[in-house]
């Protein structure tokens, strides 16, 4: 996994410049603390391929600390599975297709 992290990194080195701040905390898998620094995820992105993600302390974070109530997952089934099992009381939706993301979009 080094190597495919060295070429992660390479990758977003090339578009460094174009790197912006997020308007929402972004939870990160490395630390699991919410970062609003564009380069800083950037910098955690190359992290998690070779390091330990914190899955189950992120679900906490977001449903604890920034009171998230319903859980997003685009392109699978998996961590939405996971979700319930580490907090309770929160919807988690699974979104696999673009059909799915437009049903979400027209029921809000």
């Amino acid at each position: 996994m080094k190597d495919a992290a060295v070429d992660l990194e390479a990758a977003i080195a090339l578009g460094l410049d174009f790197v912006q701040n997020p308007s929402v905390p972004i939870l990160s898998n490395v630390t699991a603390l919410p970062v609003l620094d564009g380069h800083k995820l950037m910098e955690l992105a190359v992290k998690q391929v070779t390091t330990t993600v914190l899955w189950t302390k992120c679900v906490e974070a977001a449903s604890l600390d920034l009171q998230t109530e319903t859980f997003v997952e685009v392109g699978g089934k998996v961590l939405s599975g996971l979700v319930p099992k580490i907090r309770k009381n929160v919807e988690c939706l699974s979104l696999e297709s673009f059909e799915d993301i437009k049903r979400l979009s027209n029921s809000s």
